[in-house]
């Protein structure tokens, strides 16, 4: 991907960002690690499914870091190593 494409995603994702809702997300996550927040905006079409782990790993990083404007993500743990293990298991399920 390019740096446009990545920016558009980021744009769309940041545009449905208030169509979320962030009750009763806990009961849709599939895996007690994902946050229910991310169950609860990225499914369907906004699904991680197929996405390059590292591309998303950086951009989970980037929320991290307050380098991306995103809500809350709600990582038990924010390391490096757990959020590169987060995005491969989002990306694969």
């Amino acid at each position: 991907m390019n740096q446009t494409t990545i920016m558009i995603i980021v744009a769309l994702v940041l545009t449905c960002l208030g169509a979320c809702t962030f009750e009763d997300a806990g009961a849709q996550a599939a895996d007690e690690r994902t946050p229910p927040s991310c169950v609860a905006c990225h499914q369907g079409e906004r699904s991680f499914v197929g996405r390059e782990a590292d591309q998303l790993a950086e951009q989970i990083k980037a929320i991290r870091d307050a380098t991306l404007r995103h809500p809350p993500l709600g990582l038990a743990d924010s390391s490096d190593a757990a959020i590169e293990e987060l995005a491969k298991e989002l990306s694969s399920e």
